[in-house]
């Protein structure tokens, strides 16, 4: 996947011509600025995260059942080395997309609310769509599944939720770029009311 066409092309969706401030500073947010604040949240930038999509697809594709399934510690691996990652990081990674068993189904994992695992809410962080990797513990290792189609639309639409405005992350740096964009797409529901 090419990461720039991505975003200018798929992700991108705002409306207003690129112009520039008066310091000179772009007003739409541009590529750089969205792998900054995907580094500061995820650990990688946006051509990386797809490098990990892809070198897992192709993985999984290649298997009889098209089922992508690893343990834990070598799926960590495998990312670590197709994002070019720390293996640190690529346990961050397997962490902020992997959905788990909980003991208690209404008890949120740690860094979550109550309003991410209730079935009825929309754009639960904890939910199949946004977490597509898999871990079942069975003989006291944990094993990752995952569906190669599925990856690849998680986390485009966790791409489409960041350039969108839409995603909550917990970083300054993801933050500071979602709040760029609200006033942005406010300024322009404001011109466009304003016509």
């Amino acid at each position: 996947f090419d990461a720039q066409a991505l975003y200018l092309k798929d992700i991108l969706r705002i409306q207003v011509a690129p112009e520039n401030d008066e310091a000179g500073a772009p007003t739409v947010p541009t590529p750089s600025q969205m792998d900054a604040a995907l580094r500061a949240e995820l650990g990688l930038d946006m051509q990386s995260l797809l490098d990990v999509v892809d070198d897992l697809s192709e993985l999984a594709f290649a298997s009889p059942s098209a089922l992508g399934v690893l343990p834990e510690g070598e799926c960590i691996k495998r990312i670590a080395c197709a994002g070019r990652i720390s293996i640190s990081a690529a346990r961050r990674l397997v962490d902020r997309f992997a959905l788990r068993s909980r003991d208690v189904f209404e008890n949120p994992p740690e860094g979550l609310d109550q309003n991410d695992v209730l079935p009825w809410r929309v754009g639960r962080r904890y939910s199949y769509i946004a977490r597509p990797l898999v871990c079942v513990e069975s003989g006291g290792r944990t094993m990752v599944y995952w569906g190669p189609r599925h990856l690849f639309s998680s986390v485009r639409q966790t791409l489409l939720q960041v350039a969108q405005g839409r995603f909550r992350g917990q970083s300054e740096e993801m933050e500071s770029f979602q709040g760029r964009l609200k006033h942005l797409r406010g300024e322009q529901f404001g011109d466009q009311v304003a016509r």
